[in-house]
């Protein structure tokens, strides 16, 4: 046999298929939220990419362009490519399990570790069920002069601003913003009416200065409430009823001591932050008041803050308690070796916010809601910038919203 012959006759190598690699998609992003409502994430790639979110069916229930700010569980996609759409019909059932996001190559994105599914438009509701405060504190931001009686939220606005809880993020459902909730005689009844599984988006903040009785504290440490914040300038009794005017030290210790001793004992006590204005007056006490306060009275977090200077404070207060640049910066350098986050020293702004040029979170808004049951929505800014003379995108009567998820729906539209 010739050698051609022989090798003619060889075993051959069987042919193996050799698989191309799939192609790397332009496109990357996150779904961050998926609930009955809306989906939202973002989506970078060529030029301003659209999105699709569609069922394994084929329906298409929400469409658009990835051009909106964003942040979110994901962490990613920070800037002018996120997206935030409504869905056409509310999902039932397992399909917001099976709803996805495609990118324009038909790519699909992936869920975020952290996903939400939640429909949250409510970044913040400020509430206050009174209109008046028991202190005249001389740097208040609420120009009190004409205040002479105390209006009440009744029940039925209450039970109305109840149905908007659902919708707000945790801690962000406020009952007090510019007053003192504790002037309502009903105030403990109303943090009790709230449901257990909403109880975390519960906020309020206190000067602790009216004496309450032991049920209340015991309220607040065994009611698994969100958030509460308490004033408090100085350990010095002279110095405390000077900032607090109208409180009595020896009430307000009493309040504290109680407090302290109930959250000891507490089933679910809330995040506590103190809330110390910095003065002239109290600012060398300050650095051992911020350790008495991690180490004995139970602070989560401890805010250092600068003076909100409206027109009604005494020109003779600024001149007596404002501190300046130096006495900021020793005041850093003080509690700096706190670990971030826990101790906030929060300091005039070099300049002011300017006039817009801010970015609207799409679908978000801020709320504020008087006693008397007046909702106003603004648009929520992710990026500040003054927005002093911005009219609210809605003004209604809180019990006029017998459907959140509608009243919300139309103008997120």
């Amino acid at each position: 046999m010739s050698i051609i012959s022989r090798i003619r006759a060889w075993p051959r190598p069987r042919a193996t298929m050799v698989r191309a690699a799939p192609p790397v998609s332009p496109f990357a992003g996150y779904i961050d939220e998926v609930s009955p409502h809306h989906v939202a994430g973002w989506l970078t790639g060529p030029g301003t990419p659209r999105f699709e979110a569609v069922l394994p069916t084929g329906e298409v229930l929400a469409e658009g362009v990835a051009d909106q700010f964003k942040f979110g569980p994901s962490h990613q996609g920070q800037g002018l490519h996120g997206f935030f759409a409504r869905l056409s019909r509310p999902l039932a059932g397992d399909e917001a399990a099976a709803l996805r996001v495609h990118a324009p190559d038909g790519s699909q994105l992936k869920r975020a570790e952290k996903f939400s599914h939640d429909y949250r438009p409510i970044m913040l509701n400020a509430m206050d069920i009174v209109d008046n405060c028991n202190l005249r504190c001389p740097f208040c931001v609420f120009d009190y002069s004409r205040t002479f009686a105390t209006n009440m939220m009744d029940d039925e606005t209450f039970a109305a601003a109840m149905r908007l809880m659902p919708y707000a993020l945790d801690s962000n459902f406020w009952f007090s913003c510019l007053h003192e909730p504790t002037l309502h005689p009903r105030f403990a009844e109303f943090l009790t009416m709230v449901p257990a599984d909403l109880r975390k988006k519960v906020f309020f903040t206190s000067n602790f200065a009216k004496r309450m009785t032991p049920d209340y504290f015991r309220t607040l440490a065994d009611g698994g409430f969100g958030t509460i914040n308490m004033s408090i300038e100085s350990l010095d009794p002279a110095i405390y009823e000077r900032m607090r005017k109208g409180a009595r030290f020896r009430i307000f210790m009493a309040n504290w001591d109680a407090l302290m001793a109930a959250f000891s004992v507490g089933k679910a006590p809330p995040f506590l932050r103190y809330i110390v204005m910095v003065y002239k007056s109290n600012l060398a006490e300050i650095p051992s008041l911020v350790e008495h306060l991690l180490s004995a009275r139970r602070a989560d977090e401890i805010q250092l803050r600068f003076t909100f200077d409206m027109p009604h404070i005494p020109q003779e207060f600024r001149e007596a308690e404002y501190v300046d640049d130096a006495a900021w910066d020793w005041l850093e350098d003080a509690v700096g070796h706190h670990r971030p986050g826990r101790v906030q020293v929060i300091r005039p702004p070099a300049v002011e916010a300017p006039e817009g040029g801010g970015v609207v979170l799409p679908g978000r808004f801020e709320c504020k809601l008087s006693w008397d049951g007046t909702f106003k929505v603004h648009r929520f800014w992710a990026v500040p910038f003054s927005t002093s003379g911005e009219k609210p995108v809605a003004v209604v009567n809180v019990k006029d919203i017998d459907d959140p998820v509608a009243f919300f729906g139309a103008l997120s539209a």
